[in-house]
C-alpha cells in the first residue's frame, strides 16, 4: 500500500492534464503522443524508486548516519516551527542542487532533457533523466540523514512539491494577475516557464522548486519573460532545438549530445545580465 505513493504524480499529472484539454494557456492542442515520451520517463522513475527503496536504500542511510551533524526534531523548538525550517531546508537544498544542474557540465548533460519538451506542460514535470534522478537522490539523501529529517517533512514537502511541480508546468489557462498576488510567495506558471526560455539568459534563472524568494536572495529571479506570452518559445537552444522528443533521443542525449556553450555556465552572469534585461 506505501508504494502507491510512487504513482501519485502520474495521477497528478493526469488530473491536470484535464484542465488542460479545456482550458489552454497557449493555443497548441493536447497531443498525446508527445504526452506518451513524458509519462515513459515517469514511469521510468518510479522503477528507480521502487528499485532503490527495496535495495540499497538502507545500507545507504546506514553508510552516511555516522556522519550525522544535528537532529532538527531534537532542537529547541515548538514542533510547527521545526516543521518549517525543515521544509524550508528542503526547498533551499532543492534550489541549489537546480541551480548547480545548470553551472556543472556534467550535471547540465543529464538535466537538459527535462528542458527538450517545446510544449511544455504538466507531464514535463515527469521528464527527467533517470541519471538525473539517481544523482538528486543520492544528494537529497544524504542531506535528510545528516540533519536528521523528520520523515513526515520529507513526505510532506514531496507531496507539495508533486502538486506544485505539475500546476507550475501545466498549460492552462489563469488570471495573470495571481501573478502578482504570489510572485513572492510560491512560483507560479507564467513565471516558472521563463526558465524553460530557448535564451538561456532567461533558462539560467528561477531555479526555485516552490518558494521564489532563494532566487531573489541569490539574484536569480527573473519576473517576466522579454517575449510576450504568444511569441515565447520553449526549449533547447540551438543546435539541440531539433532533437528528436522521443524516448531513446532523450536518454541518449547526455551522451551523444556536444557541450552547449550558450547554457553550460551562463548562469555566473545570470545576474547582471537579468538586471539589464528589467532595466
Amino acid at each position: 500500500m506505501g508504494y502507491s505513493f510512487l504513482f501519485l504524480p502520474l495521477f497528478i499529472v493526469a488530473l491536470v492534464a484535464t484542465f488542460e484539454v479545456r482550458l489552454p494557456r497557449f493555443t497548441s492542442p493536447f497531443k498525446l503522443s508527445h504526452f506518451s515520451t513524458p509519462l515513459a520517463f515517469g514511469l521510468m522513475g518510479i522503477g528507480l524508486s521502487l528499485l532503490l527503496s527495496l535495495t540499497i536504500q538502507d545500507f545507504l542511510i546506514g553508510l552516511v548516519a555516522p556522519f550525522q551533524i544535528l537532529s532538527i526534531p531534537q532542537l529547541p523548538l515548538p514542533n510547527w516551527l521545526g516543521f518549517i525550517l525543515c521544509f524550508l531546508l528542503i526547498d533551499f537544498a532543492n534550489y541549489w542542487l537546480h541551480r548547480l544542474s545548470h553551472m556543472i557540465p556534467a550535471l547540465w548533460r543529464l538535466h537538459k532533457i527535462h528542458h527538450a519538451d517545446k510544449s511544455v506542460s504538466a507531464a514535463t514535470n515527469l521528464l527527467h533523466h533517470p541519471g538525473e534522478l539517481l544523482f538528486g537522490y543520492l544528494v537529497m539523501l544524504t542531506f535528510f540523514v545528516v540533519l536528521g529529517m523528520p520523515l513526515l517533512v520529507i513526505v510532506s514537502y514531496g507531496l507539495a512539491n508533486q502538486i506544485h511541480g505539475t500546476l507550475v508546468h501545466g498549460n492552462i489557462n489563469y488570471p495573470t494577475k495571481l501573478n502578482d498576488y504570489f510572485k513572492y510567495i510560491v512560483y507560479m506558471p507564467d513565471v516558472h516557464r521563463i526558465h524553460h526560455s530557448v535564451d538561456m539568459i532567461e533558462g539560467n534563472s528561477n531555479f526555485g522548486q516552490i518558494f521564489p524568494f532563494w532566487d531573489v536572495i541569490f539574484g536569480t529571479h527573473q519576473e517576466s519573460a522579454v517575449a510576450p506570452v504568444g511569441q515565447f518559445k520553449m526549449g533547447l537552444s540551438h543546435p539541440e532545438q531539433d532533437i528528436p522528443f522521443s524516448i531513446l533521443s532523450l536518454l541518449a542525449l547526455p551522451i551523444l549530445s556536444g557541450k552547449n556553450s550558450h547554457s553550460e555556465g551562463a548562469v555566473q552572469i545570470n545576474a547582471l545580465s537579468l538586471h539589464e534585461i528589467n532595466d
